[in-house]
C-alpha cells in the first residue's frame, strides 16, 4: 500500500511502524479478510473475461493487455472508481509504484537502505536451485508478502487475482507461448517485476 499523506508523499505502509502502521493498516483489514475477497472472486472473474475479451489473440504483450489491468480495474472497482477514470486510476498508480519502491532517493534526501526481497527470495542457502521455476516446490515461504505485523493485507486479493487470471488466460488461450520479441524486467529493483512479456496465444 502507498499512501499519500501528512506523514509524506509515496509513503509505504510497510515500511512504517507504529502507532502510523497500525493506525493505516486498520483503515483496510476489514475489506481484506478472507471472506471478503472470497466474496469478490465473482467480480474479479468478470473483470479477467471484461480485459480478456479485449484480446483477439495473435501476439500481445502479456502485461499491457492482461496482467497490468486486471489488478488494475479490480481496485479501482473496490473503491468505486468511475469505469471512465480507471485510466487516469492506473496512471497514477504507477507513478505511485516508481516513486515508492525507488532505492535511489533524491541527493537532498540523505542516505537510504534499500532490501530486495528478489535476493531474499533466491537464497541459495535457503532455496536449493533458487532460479529454477519450480510450481512444486515444497516448504515454500517466499517474503514477497512480508511477514509478522508487515504481512500484506492485499495477499489474499493478489492470490485470486493470480488464480482468476490464469484460469481466465488459459480457458481462452490454451497454449500460450513466448514470442521472439522476448521479454524485460523493469528498472525499479525493489520491486521485481515483467516491464514487458510478449506472447503468442490462439
Amino acid at each position: 500500500m502507498v499512501m499519500d499523506g501528512p506523514i509524506g508523499s509515496g509513503i509505504r505502509l510497510t515500511v512504517l511502524d507504529d502507532p502510523d502502521h497500525k493506525r493505516l493498516r486498520s483503515l483496510v483489514r476489514s475489506s481484506l479478510t478472507a471472506r471478503a475477497v472470497e466474496a469478490w472472486r465473482p467480480r474479479i472473474r468478470d473483470v479477467v473475461s471484461r480485459v480478456l475479451a479485449g484480446i483477439d489473440g495473435g501476439e500481445f504483450d502479456l502485461i499491457a493487455a492482461f496482467a497490468g489491468p486486471v489488478p488494475t480495474v479490480v481496485i479501482a472497482e473496490m473503491l468505486g472508481i468511475d469505469p471512465a477514470m480507471h485510466g487516469a486510476f492506473k496512471r497514477r498508480s504507477d507513478t505511485s509504484v516508481r516513486v515508492a519502491f525507488n532505492p535511489f532517493p533524491a541527493e537532498a534526501e540523505g542516505e537510504r537502505l534499500s532490501v530486495s526481497l528478489a535476493s531474499a527470495n533466491r537464497d541459495p542457502a535457503v532455496y536449493p536451485d533458487p532460479n529454477a521455476f519450480d510450481i512444486e516446490r515444497v516448504d515454500v515461504h517466499h517474503h514477497a508478502f512480508g511477514g509478522g505485523r508487515h504481512h500484506r493485507h492485499g495477499a489474499r486479493l493478489a492470490r485470486v487475482e493470480a488464480q482468476e487470471a490464469i484460469l481466465g488466460l488459459l480457458r481462452k488461450f490454451s497454449r500460450p507461448e513466448l514470442s521472439p520479441r522476448g521479454s524485460a524486467y523493469g528498472q525499479v529493483p525493489s520491486f521485481r517485476g515483467l516491464r514487458y512479456c510478449w506472447v503468442r496465444a490462439t
